[in-house]
This record gives C-alpha cells, sequence and structure tokens, in this order.
C-alpha cells in the first residue's frame, strides 16, 4: 500500500519483482501476518514476528531484504532525562535480543 507506507523503503514487492501486483494489502506488519495466517495468500513478513508462528511456513523464493530500524526523536528533546531513559531502555532491550532480529 504505497500511500499508506511511511518510507518507501518498506515496498518490498517491487525487488521480488518489478511489476509486482497485490490483490490484496494490509498497512501493518501484525495485519499482514495475521492475514498470511488466516489464508489470505502468501505474504513478505517480518521474520522476528512470523518465526514465532509455528504454523508459517517459509517460502525462499529470494534473498531475504534486509532494512534498518532507527530511534528517532527530536533533536531539541535530547537532553531530557526521560529521553535518554527510554531510548538506553530500547536501545538495550533490541541489543539483548539481536538474535531475533537476524
Amino acid at each position: 500500500m504505497p500511500d499508506l507506507l511511511i518510507s518507501p523503503s518498506l515496498d518490498y514487492g517491487p525487488e521480488i519483482l518489478p511489476d509486482w501486483q497485490a490483490d490484496f494489502a494490509v498497512s501493518s506488519a501484525l495485519g499482514q501476518v495475521e492475514a498470511v495466517r488466516s489464508g489470505a495468500g502468501i505474504g513478505i513478513l517480518h521474520t522476528f514476528i512470523a518465526r514465532a508462528h509455528d504454523d508459517l511456513v517459509p517460502v525462499a523464493v529470494c534473498p531475504p531484504i534486509r532494512r534498518a530500524y532507527w530511534l528517532v526523536y527530536h533533536e531539541t528533546v535530547r537532553p531530557l532525562r526521560r529521553v535518554q531513559a527510554v531510548s538506553a531502555f530500547i536501545a538495550a532491550a533490541v541489543e539483548g535480543e539481536r538474535a531475533t532480529f537476524t
């Protein structure tokens, strides 16, 4: 759903097939997983979400799609202790679960 993507880098379809035309589209990662689980078809899913569902079967039709995730906040709030605490917590939690995201 190109008009609902927060970043063009999240438009995975054309990386697999240049003229990709989806018959059904869902704008959220969790919604996509649930659509595939309910039988809507195959989908390009985040591995770290999909691997939690034993009823999903990976189909290796293309190389893995890699993306970076960023923690973004306005520069004016950087000095605030609460912002530093939350960003440090998120960074530590993600680092502690690094294997989940590979």
